[in-house]
């Protein structure tokens, strides 16, 4: 058998039992010529046509099937070539190999595997380099490395949804600031925003793995406050994310509930509203389908999110471009972009400075999420790389996109007195589908095309429940991996697809719990969203407070770093900025909503922010801070590690 296809064939069954991606280059040595190439890996399968199958055993194929092993310390990675007649699952026999000959304990890691075969040739292959920073942070590779790019950029354009907070929170920003509230306040706050994410990005490139936050925080803080970092933002964020994901879901319910109601006939002729009921039966159902999807190979779930960011983007862009060529009648561009009032006597709001801040929580709701990209960093190619870019390229197409969506819909205003009045289709309560709705309606006398593009809409939330609950489950994955959870040796648990399927089922299940309250009231869907976007950004805090206060010396910096760019001032004034709009954002979604404040209306988001942090912070000084170590168990390198407070993460 000729000696590339030899080494292709080795390549392909290597990355199938070790569920990574290899780098491209293979070289081969031998008394032969070296040489080296790239090519499709089909020809390379053991299955594949035209090639035989008995030729696969008299060419020794069976020996590169050895295991890829890291200690417990995180140094010894090691290609352990199998005895005769053994297994891939049972490599044995002879003595393991050196994967880039150096010692276990030397300060520069590995970047590659070699592999002697039968025949004496002796095989190379690149180490993926999101793969070697997991092993130096003293993790071994357990889920499939196969994401690329775009699939992760289409994991975060489509768990931050650009209709997410656009469609929910059109009316209360209108209300509160006009139209200079929705166009003008959406950037201010896309400032802000990616100050968080460049942060997050360049800490993502010096630690590429599925905890993000969590790690980070323990990271970041040192060895003396690490753990309680570690519990406090893990918990925190876990328990954001999984109770977002039921305002996801009941985010399109809702939009679906008012385009039945008007394409029925609405407020005026009497149209059909679903009931609590029916519209928690459906977001339900929409949770349990997410999990199941969720719960297919990562391929497949990279597949079903470029679909849902393609989907996206495009629907937006025919919104854009098709609404107001359709409507009849449209606003001038003076009214789009300079136009300002505060409803007082509509929204009870003490006064315009409070209107202001309830005005921002359009912007704040629709630009957040973009961490869950660094979720899926044990799953992507090059993660060190990959991950920075794709977070903030997600969150930057979200705000150019999100902003076209915003202009557009404003323009396409035909009364501005009647959008939110209650003699209209949607009783002045959903906004975006009644302007929707004028424009087709007006146009052809039929909403037929109001219903085709809002119904598509819905399904962008429905989608987009499957990136949340991707990111979630390995959240929790990774927590329960350093015993963070209770039952930690469930959820951290992976099938034979390399997928944690027991986190996916176990975040569905917390969604769908604390989306019951919508069977009381729809009115809970600000509570929940409220609750699940302090919780999560309130984890945030925690890492971006310990990289300020960092100096530059103690941090490894990855493949980005903000000082190339920005200096070590630049990038202090980043993680500053960054902090003061987290900490801006928490109170944003905190504050009462509604005046007079009764026990009907009152925002109990701050309750139940309280009652978690209490609970949290008890159960650590009471249990777990006697148990609780983080990923400090995990006693690998120490090259990329922060020395600040009290010495190096891994004691």
């Amino acid at each position: 058998m000729p000696a590339s296809l030899l080494a292709k064939r080795a390549l392909w069954r290597l990355r199938e039992s070790r569920g990574s991606s290899l780098g491209e280059e293979i070289a081969i040595d031998s008394k032969r010529p070296r040489s080296s190439f790239s090519g499709d890996e089909s020809a390379a399968r053991p299955d594949s046509a035209g090639t035989d199958g008995n030729a696969a055993e008299d060419s020794g194929i069976e020996l590169v099937a050895g295991t890829w092993q890291v200690d417990n310390a995180g140094t010894a990675a090691e290609a352990t070539e199998p005895s005769e007649g053994s297994t891939p699952g049972n490599a044995g026999g002879k003595k393991p190999q050196d994967a880039a000959g150096k010692a276990a304990g030397d300060a520069e890691q590995r970047e590659t595997l070699e592999i002697m075969l039968e025949d004496g040739l002796h095989l190379t292959v690149e180490l993926d380099s999101g793969e070697r920073l997991l092993n130096e942070l003293g993790y071994k590779q357990e889920l499939k490395r196969r994401l690329s790019f775009f699939e992760v950029f289409s994991i975060g354009l489509s768990t931050i949804i650009i209709y997410a907070g656009v469609v929910p929170f059109y009316a209360r920003t209108y209300m509160n600031g006009g139209a200079v509230a929705l166009v003008w306040y959406w950037w201010l706050a896309a400032l802000f925003t990616h100050c968080v994410a460049l942060t997050f990005a360049e800490v993502s490139s010096s630690f590429p793995i599925s905890g993000s936050l969590y790690f980070w925080a323990a990271a970041l803080a040192g060895p003396k406050h690490g753990p309680f970092a570690a519990w406090i933002t893990g918990w925190l964020e876990f328990f954001g994310i999984s109770v977002g994901l039921g305002g996801v879901a009941f985010g399109g319910v809702q939009l679906l509930q008012y385009t039945i109601y008007a394409a029925t006939g609405g407020a005026l002729n009497g149209g059909y509203l679903l009931s609590n009921y029916e519209c928690f039966g459906i977001t339900v159902g929409v949770l349990i389908t997410g999990g199941l999807l969720t719960s297919l190979p990562i391929q497949v779930i990279g597949g079903i999110n470029v679909f849902t960011a393609v989907w996206q983007i495009l629907l937006t862009l025919v919104i854009i471009i098709v609404l107001p060529c359709v409507a009849v009648t449209t606003q001038p561009a003076s009214f789009v972009f300079t136009h300002y009032h505060v409803q007082l006597d509509q929204s009870h709001l003490p006064n315009a400075a409070y209107a202001f801040v309830v005005a921002m929580q359009l912007p704040l709701y629709g630009q957040y999420s973009y961490d869950t990209v660094a979720h899926m960093a044990e799953e992507t190619k090059h993660a060190d790389r990959t991950i920075p870019a794709a977070m903030v390229s997600s969150l930057t197409a979200v705000c150019v996109l999100g902003w076209g969506l915003i202009v557009s819909l404003t323009f396409c205003i035909e009364n501005d007195e009647r959008l939110l009045g209650t003699h209209n289709e949607t009783r002045g309560e959903y906004p975006v589908v009644q302007i929707i709705w004028d424009v087709f309606s007006h146009r052809y006398g039929s909403g037929t095309g109001a219903v085709i593009i809002l119904s598509c809409m819905s399904v962008a939330f429905f989608l987009g429940v499957v990136g949340g609950l991707t990111g979630a489950s390995r959240a929790a994955y990774s927590l329960s991996r350093d015993s963070g959870l209770p039952f930690a040796f469930l959820w951290r648990r992976v099938n034979r697809d390399r997928t944690p399927v027991y986190a996916v089922w176990l975040c569905c299940s917390i969604s769908i719990i604390f989306a019951t309250p919508l069977l009381n009231s729809t009115d809970t869907f600000f509570f929940i969203t409220s609750l699940a976007t302090v919780s999560w950004v309130g984890s945030y805090s925690v890492p971006i407070f310990f990289r300020l206060i960092q100096r530059d010396e103690d941090f490894h910096p990855g493949a980005f770093n903000l000082a190339d760019y920005v200096g070590s001032t630049g990038r202090r004034l980043i993680n500053l900025l960054a902090l003061f709009f987290v900490v801006y954002t928490i109170a944003t979604f905190l504050v009462p909503i509604d005046f007079p404040i009764t026990a009907s209306n009152f925002n109990y988001a701050c309750v139940g922010v309280i009652c978690l942090v209490v609970f949290f912070i008890s159960w650590w000084l009471l249990d777990a801070r006697h148990w609780f170590v983080g990923p400090y168990q995990h006693k690998g390198s120490t090259q990329r590690i922060s020395k600040y407070s009290a010495g190096r993460l891994f004691m």
